[in-house]
């Protein structure tokens, strides 16, 4: 038997026990469609692996590609994630347009997905980017001191190996133009494209490795809500964010408020915030697994270009029947999962109210008209159609697909 086939077998034979987790005594799945979910999954993390693995690992010719669907850690439904790895032993440039989203992160950042073994290297702001009036912009990134002599933006950095995370967050996602990003190693060492069977060898098992232990964090870390009492409820919420935020990949200028949902058919649970003085918010929902429900065909998120408020404050419905409200949160038949609130750069941390309640006990509950999609029913159906429609081709667009 050849090293090669020897490394194949090992690669299956490590791979074989990655789905039990999904049928353990203790999941909290209710259906085999559940389960279905948990193995598909499981296969998403191994795409996502071997795709960071075998086709955007090298840091010499590094891709600034992005991913989709990513489909863990409740990813966001208004996002473009772009990332590639750099290696800070050489001078890179980062070029591009910074567009017009309604957020543009950018950080440099080691993801270990699973590990917790994160590490912040920097966030660079749009403002230091020195983008002209039409938005262009070019910057380096070193380890060595700047020299003075390039006549614009560089950022020195600690010589080790990371990766550069890009976040595009989209509020109206049928008019903002994504940010068009270039990133380019000024190295002249001529890299190897192709693979020896050690790198292979070694490849397989880190995607392996990667495929046992990132899905299963996902699903227990979400499932703390409910052994801490956090379902239904979001009185847990700290007025402060948590300070260590970037060990989970999130965000380090925003603030998340998140509980289990547990809504049986017939209920609705309402929740009720007002929205503070931010950049970009959202919500949307998210299944027992982590992944984010489908939002390119459901309404099962929403943000400030999307939901209707009623003086500064938000009241979303989350229910599987459609009650006829703007601000609704389609459960697609999910009955359990998460509920996630991203607010960026706000001036102070809300802490929604949830309140579950009977289908029929929601007008009683909705002040203002405003809330309503339309009064007459056949109106109404044909105004969701319209707007999944939009959403379905605006998310496509993002996308180029």
């Amino acid at each position: 038997m050849s090293q090669m086939q020897q490394a194949w077998i090992d690669f299956c034979e490590e791979l074989k026990g990655s789905v039990d987790y999904v049928f353990a005594d203790d999941q909290v799945t209710e259906s085999p469609i559940d389960e279905a979910e948990g193995v598909r999954h499981v296969v998403r993390s191994l795409v996502k692996a071997c795709l960071a693995t075998f086709e955007n690992a090298d840091p010499r010719l590094p891709e600034l590609a992005w991913f989709h669907p990513s489909k863990m850690g409740l990813d966001n439904p208004d996002a473009l994630y772009q990332s590639a790895p750099i290696d800070l032993v050489h001078d890179y440039e980062f070029s591009g347009n910074i567009g017009s989203v309604a957020y543009l992160g950018i950080a440099l950042m080691s993801m270990k997905w699973g590990t917790g073994d994160f590490e912040f290297v920097r966030n660079i702001h749009v403002s230091e980017l020195g983008a002209d009036e039409n938005g262009n912009f070019t910057v380096t990134l070193s380890s060595q001191p700047d020299p003075g002599t390039t006549g614009r933006p560089w950022f020195q950095l600690p010589a080790k190996r990371t990766s550069l995370l890009v976040r595009q967050f989209f509020s109206d996602w049928e008019s903002e133009s994504l940010a068009a990003l270039s990133l380019r190693c000024l190295s002249e060492d001529p890299p190897a494209s192709r693979i020896t069977p050690e790198q292979l060898a070694s490849k397989l098992r880190s995607v392996a490795a990667e495929v046992n232990r990132v899905p299963p964090f996902w699903n227990s870390y979400y499932r703390e809500h409910i052994d801490r009492g956090e379902v239904n409820s979001f009185e847990h919420i700290e007025p402060t964010p948590p300070e260590d935020v970037g060990s989970l990949g999130g965000a380090t200028d925003q603030a998340y408020a998140e509980c289990w949902y547990d809504i049986s058919p017939g209920q609705a649970l309402l929740i009720e915030v007002e929205v503070p003085d931010c950049v970009y918010w959202n919500v949307q929902l998210g299944d027992i697994w982590g992944q984010s429900t489908d939002w390119v065909n459901r309404q099962s998120s929403l943000n400030a270009g999307q939901a209707v408020l009623d003086n500064g404050t938000l009241r979303v419905v989350v229910s599987e029947a459609d009650p006829g409200y703007n601000n609704w949160l389609d459960l697609g038949g999910c009955t359990q999962g998460q509920i996630l609130f991203r607010w960026n750069q706000a001036n102070v941390i809300p802490k929604p109210v949830a309140r579950l309640l009977a289908i029929e006990d929601l007008p009683a509950a909705m002040p203002g008209s405003e809330a309503v999609l339309t009064a007459d029913a056949r109106s109404a159906a044909d105004a969701r159609s319209a707007a999944l429609a939009r959403r379905r081709r605006a998310a496509l667009t993002r996308f180029r697909r």
